[in-house]
């Protein structure tokens, strides 16, 4: 497999080469994986309605593998860091 051919975009390096490696090995494994963004996922709940945002948050809990990027290095508001 090429280098590109998992993450869609050019061989990366340091933490993102990790995180790509473990969902490659948990997929590999049998086991789903769901890779989003701190701010994609966040404005998704945002979107939701009460009872669509429970329906939202119980899909994810079902993901083998939830892998959210950005959540070190950016900053969110209280609302949004009970969320995550």
């Amino acid at each position: 497999m090429s280098p590109q051919s998992h993450t869609g975009g050019p061989q990366r390096f340091g933490q993102d080469d990790d995180r790509s490696e473990l969902c490659h090995a948990a997929v590999l494994s049998g086991h789903s994986v769901l890779f989003r963004s701190a701010a994609a996922l966040l404005e998704d709940l945002h979107r939701q309605s009460p009872d669509g945002r429970r329906r939202k948050l119980r899909t994810l809990a079902n993901v083998g593998l939830l892998c959210i990027d950005e959540v070190g290095y950016l900053s969110f508001d209280d609302k949004a860091l009970t969320a995550l």
